[in-house]
């Protein structure tokens, strides 16, 4: 989550509203001075939602915003909610963190506008050839994440059940 990035967010939707410091923000939203000093400084990152939902009530930000804001990637067009979407969905399913994700965008685009650029089969660049295999070992350490977690999780089941058949062999026995 990137807390620098909804600090500025803050600051900036702050000075929008036409308070110039986090004080007088503090006194006419009825928020801690305290707690948008840590918000607009992101010394902390354990902020709960009901915080952060007071925070968007007091920014006249629609509901959801300041996660949004927190987990966006900030390389793609944010304009687009379906790209947003596909995003947050590949930091789940593939367990990645926001700078693989920048990077994984950066080398899939790099990679659709060689292959969209190229008639006939030219030699490819050795910046499309880099950008290739920067994809493929991103890709590839996220299936190597994704299988070491099913590993674990596969021996931890398998102990747990050779237990229990243990327990329950030697309580028959």
């Amino acid at each position: 989550m990137d807390w620098e990035r909804l600090a500025q967010a803050v600051i900036d939707r702050r000075v929008e509203l036409g308070y110039r410091t986090r004080e007088a923000f503090a006194e006419g939203t009825g928020l801690s001075s305290r707690l948008l000093g840590d918000l607009e400084k992101a010394r902390r990152d354990n902020f709960d939602h009901v915080t952060l939902a007071r925070l968007e009530q007091a920014l006249q930000w629609k509901s959801g915003t300041a996660r949004a804001i927190l987990t966006a990637v900030p390389d793609r067009d944010e304009a687009d909610p379906l790209d947003a979407k596909l995003d947050r969905l590949k930091v789940t399913a593939l367990g990645l963190n926001p700078s693989d994700l920048r990077r994984l965008n950066a080398n899939v685009q790099t990679l659709i506008e060689w292959a969209g650029s190229v008639s006939g089969r030219p030699e490819p660049s050795p910046e499309d050839v880099a950008a290739l295999e920067q994809f493929q070992r991103t890709v590839n350490a996220a299936n190597d994440r994704q299988r070491t977690v099913a590993d674990v999780n596969r021996r931890q089941a398998q102990q747990g059940i050779d237990s229990h058949e243990r327990t329950f062999y030697q309580a028959k026995g």
